[in-house]
């Protein structure tokens, strides 16, 4: 909370349109914690009409009693990381949840008033076939909730899936790419939007926090080795638990892995993230503070990407084709890197 309180001092009268709960497990944060945190943030900073309050959860950490609470204390959006709707999946992944107690923990956050539930899910799980991929999905909209994610497995270094994936069924890229197109068929035809890459919501119910990540527009991190990105800089509090404590003891916090993003670099980036979301914009839109002389040069960066196809022109707005939308990294990468 007393972070809270001298973030404000640096960045007042900032308006709140969002808070996001992640990281870890929150959902083992109580009710009347999350409370106070809200309430501390409400007397620092100013409230928009209708803030989206998210709260990340498993669902094996979520009882009855404690959804109710979630919902008094003034959240309104739980995102739960589900990520496969098969208990053989599950198991090889380490989650500690099943199956039915993904469709319990819905039910009892419906219950609780949650209208906002969102689903994280996971596909090029090893030994997924595409039938059963298609079986998650069947599932998923049996839930009748407003949003869901999904990405494909990432094998990462120093993870033990890593010093096991000579080892692992793992889907090829024809079937990751079956899996992706199959997915955002069969979410659209149930009435999910498809507005960003790996994100479809109902009308009204698309992601307000993530896309202020996409918009590049700037957020604040409360909490150890939380990231900000505020008035053209990124940096994070300390990671060590016991220096943050003492920062936060003394009044002062430090900022660590501080960097300025301006000029191109920073219009490189409104880009690229902007591109994340499937709605055509106009070029202007995103570099309205910077030298409009640049904008010939971005616009040429921009149509070599539509010639190769990654890209669509819609009038004068840009956006991905479907090929782009499956090599996003190489469309990233063609507007961060010269």
């Amino acid at each position: 909370m007393e972070d809270t309180r001298l973030s404000s001092q640096n960045f007042p009268k900032r308006v709140v349109k969002s808070v996001y709960f992640g990281g870890g497990t929150p959902s083992l944060l109580m009710a009347k914690e999350a409370a106070l945190i809200l309430q501390t943030i409400a007397k620092n900073f100013v409230f928009s009409a209708n803030p989206e309050i998210t709260l990340e959860a498993n669902p094996a950490t979520v009882s009855s009693s404690k959804a109710k609470a979630y919902r008094q204390a003034g959240i309104n959006r739980v995102s739960l990381g589900a990520q496969s709707f098969c208990d053989k999946s599950l198991k090889i992944l380490g989650r500690i949840h099943t199956v039915k107690d993904i469709f319990f923990t819905v039910s009892i956050l419906h219950k609780a008033g949650f209208e906002n539930v969102s689903i994280d899910l996971m596909y090029g799980l090893p030994g997924q076939s595409l039938s059963e991929w298609s079986n998650d999905l069947d599932k998923f909209t049996r839930l009748a909730v407003t949003h869901i994610s999904f990405y494909d497995l990432k094998i990462e270094r120093k993870t033990p899936f890593y010093r096991m994936r000579k080892r692992l069924n793992l889907a090829d890229d024809d079937l990751q790419v079956k899996m992706y197109r199959l997915g955002c068929n069969k979410l659209e035809k149930a009435g999910y939007r498809h507005y960003e890459i790996s994100s479809f919501a109902k009308d009204g119910f698309e992601s307000m926090h993530n896309k202020i990540y996409w918009e590049n527009t700037g957020y604040l991190g409360l909490g150890a080795g939380a990231y900000s990105y505020l008035g053209g800089f990124r940096f994070a509090k300390s990671r060590n638990i016991k220096k943050y404590i003492s920062e936060v003891k003394k009044g002062k916090l430090g900022r660590y892995d501080a960097e300025r993003i301006s000029g191109k670099a920073r219009i490189k980036e409104n880009i690229a993230l902007r591109l994340r979301i499937l709605k055509p914009f106009l070029l202007k839109d995103v570099m309205p503070l910077f030298d409009t002389g640049w904008e010939g040069a971005f616009r040429a960066r921009l149509e070599n990407l539509r010639t190769q196809g990654f890209l669509r022109r819609v009038k004068d707005k840009y956006c991905l084709s479907k090929r782009g939308v499956l090599f996003y990294d190489t469309v990233a990468a063609s507007m961060l890197y010269d």
